[in-house]
């Protein structure tokens, strides 16, 4: 027969698991929706609706691969004719946020400047080095969708 303060022990420890478990699953589905990828362009857009839209769902497919998470969550944002400047021209310019709730690592936000900054130059005629990322980890309750929080 146990001790008092084994069974105690035994009672804290196991709850604590249940919690941690329960943490996880939390963390887990919360690590697995809202994506955002916001792009703004003093680039003149010659482009139709058509390739316009093609963009935003390349974009969103790509962003969705990238943070490996479902791309129904995946939002996505293009305001063209933005009045930009960049080390003081006026010439083309183009500016992404990505948004994210949990952490993109390193390699991630890498691969993602190098996927996302091609594909940009290719559509709109933005050069790469006129074009800045930031990249935002965002928790959970900072980000409202559906009357709640995630």
């Amino acid at each position: 027969m146990m001790g008092g303060f084994t069974q105690i022990f035994l009672f804290l420890a196991f709850n604590l698991s249940l919690v941690l478990n329960n943490d996880k699953e939390i963390t887990s589905k919360i690590t697995k929706i809202m994506p955002l990828i916001k792009i703004q362009t003093s680039a003149p857009i010659a482009a139709s609706d058509a390739q316009v839209n093609d963009l935003l769902k390349s974009l969103s497919a790509k962003l969705a691969k990238h943070v490996n998470k479902p791309e129904s969550y995946v939002m996505t944002s293009f305001e063209p004719q933005a009045k930009m400047t960049f080390g003081g021209t006026f010439e083309p310019v183009c500016y992404l946020e990505i948004k994210n709730i949990g952490t993109m690592s390193p390699a991630q936000t890498k691969a993602m400047s190098k996927d996302f900054c091609e594909l940009i130059q290719m559509t709109l005629g933005v050069p790469q080095n006129r074009i800045y990322i930031e990249f935002n980890d965002a928790k959970g309750s900072m980000w409202g969708w559906n009357g709640s929080t995630f």
